[in-house]
């Protein structure tokens, strides 16, 4: 339920959060406690961590971004001094459009103003382990798909994992900082790895077969863009509405023909 954390595994919860049906994560160790995504404010990750508190006396030491996007990590500075980690390209891109995402961010809704952009400091390139105290949380990179840093979060002792916006359940995918041609393939190794219990970035947890689902989805999207050279037929023959389709495509275009990153 929105607005409500939820056990899903003995130490580890997650929140459906109202407004934009984030999902952030809770993992709770014997000496330590990690959230998954901070909300998309300042005033957003001080309730979270409230929330927290309130939940474990086990204090947040590890943050974890699954990507730049400001309904995932705007709220990181709530949690300092805690470790936040990231993708190395992640923490580029907060530090080189941070401000502008925020300032794009506080003309819709000038509530987030009060963010400071905090990018990872502990990076990640393809791998790293975090160990929690009698628990460890694994952070791999499946490689380029919902964006060119996407990182999932796996709890092997609680067979649970994080998937960031990779998967977004109750809504077509965001495309807009998306390399659509190569997202089946981080999809392919999601689906070898994924553990029992999946959260996605957006909406309610979902079993293997929402991954393959997803998977088959975008490739035939890929295969339309690869063959067709028709608009209007690409459209009418996508599985995702006519704007995400159109960003789809452009996005497909530039990251396969070097027109642009």
């Amino acid at each position: 339920m929105a607005d409500q954390w939820t056990s899903v595994a003995e130490g580890v919860y997650y929140r459906t959060c109202s407004g934009f049906s984030t999902n952030v994560g809770l993992v709770v160790g014997s000496e330590a406690a990690l959230v998954v995504d901070t909300r998309s404010s300042a005033r957003e990750g001080r309730e979270m961590l409230a929330e927290i508190q309130a939940l474990t006396t086990v204090p947040v030491r590890h943050v974890v971004n699954t990507h730049f996007h400001f309904d995932h990590c705007f709220g990181n500075e709530a949690f300092l001094p805690a470790a936040i980690w990231g993708h190395r390209l992640c923490a580029a891109r907060l530090r080189r459009e941070g401000e502008a995402e925020k300032a794009m961010v506080v003309k819709a809704l000038p509530d987030r103003a009060d963010v400071t952009i905090t990018p990872p400091t502990h990076l990640v390139d393809t791998r790293a382990e975090i160990d929690l105290g009698g628990r460890t949380v694994v952070l791999w990179h499946p490689g380029v798909g919902h964006t060119d840093h996407d990182l999932v979060v796996d709890i092997p002792d609680a067979d649970v994992t994080f998937t960031g916006d990779l998967l977004e359940e109750g809504m077509a995918p965001a495309f807009a900082d998306s390399w659509p041609a190569q997202w089946p393939a981080a999809l392919d190794r999601l689906l070898d790895s994924a553990l029992g219990t999946i959260i996605p970035g957006h909406g309610t947890p979902v079993p293997l077969s929402f991954i393959k689902a997803a998977r088959d989805e975008l490739s035939t999207v890929v295969d339309l863009f690869r063959t067709t050279a028709d608009r209007a037929e690409i459209i009418a023959r996508s599985p995702y509405p006519r704007d995400h389709t159109l960003v789809a495509l452009h996005r497909f275009l530039v990251t396969t023909e070097g027109k642009g990153s």
